[in-house]
């Protein structure tokens, strides 16, 4: 099955990246619903529909007779779709650098996991609900007419392909001679936009600072800074510590957790404390872009006691603020803007709609 299920994929990407528009074959009131569904998905949002769709045309492709809305074995009829899933869908979005769950399938959410049929009465919380009803409109067409699951496949495919060639082809700008503060208040201006994928950019910026610290900086000379992992990639399966960690004769020595609009407390602290203390780390920072803290006098004796029994400095702080310092000791500011461009145009973990976003905040800033 995994074989059969890969190879229908192929030929449906093949031929996707010979079509240039939609095919005209297709109803316009269900191109407009996929158009719907792939525009969410651009944006790095819905992404567990793209997988549960893709997965039910392929099995429909593959057994025409199958009714793909029981999409579980435990059903009277039904079939395993996380199985079909995670071992041949999701493999493959991840291969081709297209939109995929780095949970590994579409069915580990509960919006798509409940033991009903997907139909148009299925009570599972797939939001919008437009997407909801979109989603499971074209479940019911082709399992009503089989004979379209490869053009609606196709035509996924088709939009996908155009995706990543407007991903892989940015190139965003790059403002030079910027000051200090003018550096930080652009990256702070982005992850202040109306779009999805922000919460990525407070760890890219940290990344390309600590890019320039271990060139630049002798406390870092020996230190090696670890690649950054996906998004959602949890670390007891990962090995690692924070979202950005620096090791130290293959030891992690120093680790970064970084929060987007959340307000750092004791409980997190206390939490990261319980995290740390029994690993290598010697300098643990909880950084977060809400700069006001919770309660500091507690979370001043959780980190003295940290570093008196645990021997681990636990450092909070603002990310703006943690910025500015460390790029007072960068030479030169323009290494560290290339830093971040550079891995926001590669990241796919932030939106094409985010990415564009910077040359807007760079546009309206002047610079």
């Amino acid at each position: 099955m995994p074989h059969r299920a890969t190879q229908i994929l192929q030929d449906m990407l093949d031929q996707a990246t010979l079509i240039k528009q939609n095919d005209s074959s297709l109803q316009s009131d269900d191109l407009e619903k996929i158009s719907r569904i792939m525009k969410r998905v651009e944006s790095n949002k819905n992404i567990a529909v793209l997988s549960v769709l893709i997965t039910l045309y392929v099995k429909k492709i593959m057994a025409p007779s199958q009714d793909i809305r029981l999409h579980q074995a435990s059903m009277s009829k039904g079939f395993s779709g996380r199985t079909l899933d995670s071992r041949c869908i999701t493999p493959f979005l991840r291969k081709n650098d297209f939109p995929y769950m780095q949970s590994g399938s579409g069915w580990l959410t509960r919006s798509f996991e409940q033991a009903t049929p997907y139909n148009m009465e299925y009570p599972g919380r797939i939001t919008p609900k437009s997407i909801k009803n979109d989603f499971l409109s074209l479940i019911d067409r082709v399992e009503r007419r089989p004979d379209i699951a490869q053009a609606y496949l196709k035509e996924i495919f088709r939009q996908l392909v155009s995706f990543r060639e407007k991903s892989q082809n940015i190139a965003l700008s790059r403002p030079k001679n910027t000051s200090i503060g003018t550096a930080v208040s652009l990256i702070e201006q982005l992850w202040k936009q109306d779009s999805s994928g922000l919460s990525r950019i407070p760890v890219i910026a940290v990344y390309a600072a600590y890019q320039c610290l271990v060139s630049e900086v002798g406390r870092y000379r020996n230190h090696v800074l670890l690649p950054l992992l996906p998004h959602n990639a949890p670390d007891q399966k990962t090995g690692r510590t924070g979202d950005i960690d620096l090791e130290d004769n293959s030891k992690i020595v120093e680790a970064v957790e970084i929060k987007h609009g959340v307000q750092i407390n004791p409980e997190l602290v206390s939490a990261t404390i319980e995290k740390v203390k029994r690993t290598t780390v010697k300098r643990y920072y909880i950084l977060s872009t809400n700069e006001t803290l919770k309660n500091i006098e507690k979370i001043t004796r959780l980190t003295t006691d940290a570093r008196i029994n645990h021997g681990c400095e636990i450092i909070v702080n603002g990310v703006a603020a943690t910025l500015k310092y460390y790029l007072r000791l960068v030479s030169k500011t323009d290494d560290f803007i290339e830093h971040f461009v550079s891995t926001l145009e590669k990241d796919d973990n932030v939106s094409y709609e985010t990415k564009m976003a910077w040359d807007r905040v760079v546009d309206e800033a002047g610079v």
